[in-house]
């Protein structure tokens, strides 16, 4: 399904719908449309789990998702198209069990462009300790793979921790194009 959010939504109060399939999500260029106050606790929890066309012109702010028992944890699972013209401001994304394989505002990049992001105080704090494989832990994505192109991307204030495979931008790159990253405060 593809969405076209037209005005400020706010989540006070509210637990929105999860592990949403969605095809496009937009807002209105230039506008600066914002989601904010979406926080997620349980077992298996995205916004999106799966997006497959993408994400534009639009800002999530003050967002929790804490997961448990999903291999992917953020706040999109699996992303297979693009997201352009976004601000992601005061994310936290906890993985909450060893069994998570990646973590991340979006936990797996599969493909498509990731362009003029901007990220400002974002912490992921995935489990201490990994049982078998790797975690692929980053504040923007956890894995970016596929002939992925990643530009024009800036970050401050960004929190990463995991058990295995961490990064500022992605925990690990395969087989894409990566310009233009500029990161500042990142711990």
């Amino acid at each position: 399904e593809n969405y076209k959010v037209i005005s400020d939504i706010d989540f006070t109060g509210v637990t929105p719908a999860h592990n949403l399939k969605v095809g496009r999500l937009v807002g209105v260029s230039g506008s600066g449309i914002t989601i904010r106050n979406i926080t997620l606790s349980g077992s298996g929890k995205n916004l999106i789990a799966r997006l497959n066309s993408g994400i534009s012109d639009l800002t999530f702010e003050y967002c929790d998702i804490s997961s448990s028992g999903k291999t992917c944890t953020g706040l999109v699972g699996v992303n297979n198209g693009s997201i352009n013209n976004c601000n992601f401001k005061n994310i936290t994304i906890t993985p909450l069990s060893s069994n998570i394989d990646e973590a991340g505002i979006i936990a797996h990049q599969n493909g498509g462009t990731l362009t003029n992001i901007n990220l400002d105080t974002v912490k992921v704090i995935a489990y201490a300790s990994k049982i078998t494989g790797n975690d692929y832990v980053s504040a923007l994505c956890g894995k970016i793979t596929d002939g992925s192109t990643i530009s024009n991307i800036s970050g401050i204030n960004l929190e990463v921790s995991g058990a295995t495979i961490v990064g500022g931008i992605a925990g690990q790159i395969y087989i894409s194009d990566v310009s233009d990253i500029s990161l500042t405060n990142v711990i």
